[in-house]
């Protein structure tokens, strides 16, 4: 008789090798079962035969022991996994019950959705140790001559604790196979969500061999996945869809928001200011400088600071009466200690327009109002000079205030200079006395010293030593525009701003004028200049001439005087006559402007007397003048009405507004301005409209003074900032002369009227006046 054997072969695997995590469960070792009859003696020969065994299994679902907990999110154990998790620790694992879900933990690195299962089919015939044998129907039941080598089998395809901890996987190509103990199951995947299992694989053994999906070890977003993942990433692929319509759009917004960072962020890290009173205030109210000569102590006043009476040159007493200005540049002649400048600084001596006489001879200071005394962010600086003669009214409206100083930030200067006989006397004696051999024009050595005192220590007072802007009225101006032409004041200034100046300058040289003074000096009674040096001040003035001290406001007539000229050229500061150097355009490389009141002559005897508004007095005094006699009286009357207003009118035009802007005109890209805005109820502009708008004392009485004020300050200081008057003048890119006439606001024009006419008909330059 034939009895059945089970011989079962399966391909050996190297247990020691690296075996990709999982490999053992995904490819299991083929195993085949071959049924050989044993022959009995008798008997045929046996025939081999090999079938397939397909065993099957109710499936038991056990919950996965490594799931979370609803509540605290703890793991929670599944009771059945104990036994095989002890077990594998004792080194003998406890075998599953067959048709148990195992839990496999995913691989490093792979998806980690979902609870994978994996179910454990073998033979139903086979004793777990525990002495329970699983029932089925009977196509699944096994031979009983293979129940005794169950745990042998069982052993064989035990799954080892890789299978469930996670390792990293090798790449397949390095895997190897060796010999060693193969098992009859297979295991197939399931997910929680209960789906299908895997179709099996028919072996070649004829056992069911179901393998590991590994697509369920991954998310696979692409067939489901998660839903609320799945939602998430379609919402934002619709957004980036939406995104990419308006490429253009958030391009624009990307760069305006880094824009905007990187300006804040700059902002953010530039230079910290330190407090604008950064200089020490001591017992609130004195603040102390430093200068080459030594400390000074100013006042606080207004929110800023003034310091009055600051010596700039040695004083000009005794021997140094007739002398340039000196620096005072040797400690010996410094003060000692701390410089109290807190008083008002005294003016030089001078003639006024009553014929008065006051001043001294120590006199060369200087005053100084800043907002702040520091050395950060430098201020524009303003030289003030003014004088309504070479002879006196200084400084006349030329007064700055701490107050000023603040609202405007800019740092004004006033400075006092020698005027009359002791400040431009050229005489034979005084010459011969020195060396170089020269002598005049010691009130423009003064300023030139005071130039060069604040360009060595503005800094010291929040001063920009490259930023300086002098500005001159009525005599001062004329100063100013003659030292444009003097090669001693280069560096000294960059900007400089001319109102109501003479338009006439000096054209005889240093041995005329000593003549033309001659008969001055022989007056005084001295033949030498120790005489000169020694004579009271006050007979030097008193003996000055009276057409010498102040230039008539006047119509042109036959009967006046000839004007005196306080200026010479005396070969050290004034080399050349102004209109030469101009031409030649050797002049100093500065901004200027120039500038006048359409009423900047008043005759004095006019003001007093003017009682007549029927024109019948205009008409008389126009007709008895020059102007008469040259058969030009109907022309003036076609061209100025005949009233007080209109008289003053053509008197300023023939002195002083045509003749500077026929100044203006030789020196390419000077502006010219005319202040035309009535300010009393007669119509007149005022002498010093300009002046007193720009520096803070005209008084607006009315909406339309206020915007003439507002107007002449945003231009004036406009220059000083920045160097241009206005907008359009920066754009400009002509160099030819434009008229601006400022009333209410500032307009400009081609040209002012009536000059051509003057100057046509050799009224102007000839009857300018002169300083």
């Amino acid at each position: 008789m034939l009895r059945p054997i089970k011989h079962v072969t399966c391909e050996a695997r190297d247990e020691g090798g690296d075996v990709e995590e999982g490999k053992d469960l995904l490819q299991e070792p083929p195993c085949t079962v071959t049924n050989v009859q044993e022959k009995d003696e008798d008997s045929a020969p046996a025939e081999k035969e090999t079938t397939t065994k397909r065993p099957t299994l109710a499936s038991i679902k056990l919950t996965n022991p490594f799931r979370k907990s609803k509540v605290g999110h703890n793991l929670v154990r599944d009771p059945r996994w104990s036994g095989f998790e002890s077990g594998a620790r004792a080194g003998v694992p406890k075998s599953p019950t067959p048709g148990t879900m195992l839990p496999i933990v995913p691989s490093q690195g792979g998806p980690a959705c979902g609870n994978h299962l994996v179910k454990l089919v073998t033979d139903p015939s086979v004793d777990h140790g525990d002495g329970v044998v699983p029932t089925g129907d009977e196509s699944t039941q096994p031979d009983e001559s293979h129940q005794g080598g169950g745990k042998r089998l069982l052993n064989a395809i035990k799954l080892p604790l890789v299978s469930v901890l996670p390792r990293k996987l090798k790449p397949k190509d390095k895997s190897e196979t060796a010999p060693g103990a193969a098992g009859l199951a297979s295991m197939e995947t399931l997910d929680d969500s209960g789906a299908a299992e895997a179709e099996p694989d028919q072996g070649e053994d004829g056992m069911e061999s179901v393998k590991l999906d590994a697509d369920n070890d991954k998310c696979d977003l692409e067939k489901g996945g998660d839903t609320t993942d799945t939602s998430k990433m379609a919402s934002w692929r619709a957004r980036l869809g939406l995104l990419s319509k308006f490429r253009l759009l958030v391009a624009v917004v990307v760069i305006f928001i880094i824009l905007l960072i990187i300006i804040i962020a700059v902002a953010a890290s530039g230079p910290r200011h330190r407090d604008h009173t950064s200089a020490p205030v001591m017992d609130g109210r004195y603040v102390e400088a430093v200068t080459s000569c030594g400390m000074v102590q100013g006042l606080l006043e207004n929110g800023a600071f003034s310091f009055r009476g600051i010596p700039y040159a040695l004083p000009p007493v005794h021997e140094r009466r007739f002398l340039p200005a000196r620096p005072v540049d040797q400690l010996d002649k410094c003060w000692n200690g701390t410089f109290l400048a807190h008083n008002a600084s005294t003016p030089c001596w001078q003639i006024y327009r009553d014929g008065s006489v006051s001043g001294a001879e120590d006199c060369l200071t200087l005053d100084v109002h800043t907002p702040f005394v520091r050395y950060e962010n430098p201020l524009p600086v303003v030289v003030l000079l003014g004088a309504d003669s070479l002879s006196g009214g200084s400084p006349g409206p030329m007064r700055a205030t701490a107050k000023l100083a603040r609202s405007k930030e800019v740092v004004f200067v006033t400075v006092n200079f020698r005027l009359g006989p002791l400040g431009f006397l050229a005489t034979e004696y005084l010459t011969r006395s020195v060396k170089p051999q020269t002598s005049g024009n010691y009130g423009l050595s003064d300023i030139l010293t005071a130039l060069k005192w604040i360009k060595l220590n503005i800094e010291n007072f929040n001063g920009d030593k490259n930023a300086v802007t002098v500005f001159g009225h009525r005599a001062g101006g004329t100063l100013v525009t003659a030292l444009t032409s003097s090669k001693m004041a280069k560096g000294l200034f960059s900007r400089a701003w001319v109102s109501s100046g003479s338009g006439v300058f000096p054209g005889k040289d240093l041995a005329e004028e000593q003549m033309d003074n001659g008969e001055y000096v022989r007056s005084l009674g001295c033949g030498d200049a120790d005489c000169l040096q020694r004579l009271d001040v006050k007979e030097l003035l008193n003996k000055v001439p009276g057409h010498w001290r102040y230039p008539a406001a006047d119509l042109p007539s036959s009967g006046l005087p000839s004007p005196h000229r306080w200026l010479v050229l005396d070969g050290v500061i004034l080399r050349q006559h102004l209109s030469d150097v101009w031409e030649k355009d050797e002049g100093l490389p500065i901004k200027l402007v120039m500038g006048a009141s359409s009423h900047s002559d008043v005759p004095d005897n006019l003001k007093t007397s003017w009682n007549d508004d029927s024109g019948a007095q205009v008409e008389r005094y126009v007709r008895d003048s020059l102007l008469g006699s040259h058969g030009l009286a109907d022309e003036v009357f076609r061209r100025y009405n005949r009233s007080y207003s209109g008289l003053v009118s053509l008197i300023s035009d023939i002195r002083t507004v045509c003749p500077l802007l026929t100044l203006s005109r030789s020196r390419p890209g000077v502006p010219f301005y005319v202040v035309t805005h009535p300010r009393s109820e007669d119509g007149l502009a005022g002498v010093a409209a300009d002046v007193e708008a720009i520096l803070g004392t005209y008084e607006p009485r009315d909406v339309e003074q206020k915007r003439f004020v507002t107007a002449m300050q945003e231009i004036f200081y406009r220059f000083v900032h920045l160097g241009e008057l206005r907008r359009e003048e920066a754009e400009k890119k002509s160099n030819q002369n434009r008229v601006l006439l400022i009333g209410q606001d500032a307009n400009p024009s081609r040209d002012y009227p009536n000059c051509d006419y003057w100057i046509a008909h050799d009224i102007v330059p000839r009857y300018a006046r002169i300083d």
